[in-house]
């Protein structure tokens, strides 16, 4: 019973960290360089647009200026997360390489907070390596691995809350906490005996600080995009406003054939043929 109940906690903790922080300092690293920010945006702009080669050319420029930040082996495990969907499946030929730029990003971090343990960039790299790292692991069904990757992140998740007011990357997590805490037992009730375990959340709140991160955040306005579109069509029963989002992920992504599947998903629930088939 309990392994179940610790599998069953696993998998809950999967889906509300993507993946793609007490008295804090305020980050004054990379993510407060406009040049820097400017190129991790382009560079994952090709990521999701399915350009991997034309990416590389704007993470170089982040690892060349910044050699020891965490953030260029974040940004090759999202795009291999992106061009490699396969990477699923543990025995994938990319699967230790993807592995191995998270752990890369986490040893990264590590040394960061072991300077300055209230560091914000250092968490939030540290958090959405975790985080991605629990989430491939429980979706090739490592759950030993999975479950230790999910009670680190959870941590900085609950940190993360309170404090991204002041560090505006923060907002994706905790929006994605807020919303799923709630939504998911409510989808899966073989987990609601074990809420107790869990930070109460807020969908309404959630959502805000989802549409917030989709148009203030530099590494997760993407993918924020995305889970408002799928939350507003499978969940909130608002087809208007995922196609908003639909339309929006298209717009600047057109060579994405999963976004376009997206928006060809949205628009027969809107009865648009045109649009879904164009």
């Amino acid at each position: 019973m309990i392994s179940i109940q610790i599998k069953v906690k696993y998998i809950f903790l999967s889906v509300i960290f993507f993946v793609l922080n007490v008295s804090y300092s305020h980050s004054s690293g990379i993510l407060a360089e406009k040049e820097t920010v400017n190129d991790i945006k382009h560079g994952l702009a090709h990521v999701y647009n399915y350009e991997f080669e034309q990416s590389e050319h704007y993470f170089a420029k982040v690892h060349a200026k910044h050699p020891t930040s965490p953030a260029y082996s974040l940004l090759r495990a999202i795009r291999m997360n992106v061009e490699f969907p396969e990477l699923v499946a543990d025995k994938s030929v990319h699967f230790k390489t993807f592995e191995a730029y998270l752990e890369k990003s986490i040893s990264l971090s590590d040394k960061i907070l072991k300077d300055n343990p209230n560091d914000y960039e250092g968490i939030f790299f540290k958090l959405n390596a975790l985080s991605l790292s629990g989430l491939k692991h429980a979706q090739a069904q490592n759950y030993t691995k999975a479950l230790s990757y999910a009670k680190s992140a959870y941590d900085y998740i609950k940190q993360a809350m309170i404090h991204k007011e002041t560090f505006h990357e923060f907002y994706f997590s905790s929006g994605l906490y807020n919303y799923y805490v709630v939504q998911y037992p409510q989808s899966h009730v073989i987990v609601k005996p074990l809420m107790f375990l869990f930070q109460n959340g807020d969908k309404v709140e959630g959502l805000k600080e989802l549409e917030y991160a989709a148009q203030h955040s530099t590494f997760s306005s993407v993918e924020a995009n995305f889970f408002l579109s799928n939350v507003y069509f499978k969940y909130e029963n608002n087809v208007a406003m995922a196609s908003v989002y639909a339309h929006h992920l298209v717009d600047k992504h057109p060579k994405n054939l999963f976004y376009q599947f997206k928006l060809c998903e949205v628009s027969i629930a809107r009865k648009d043929i045109k649009t879904a088939f164009t």
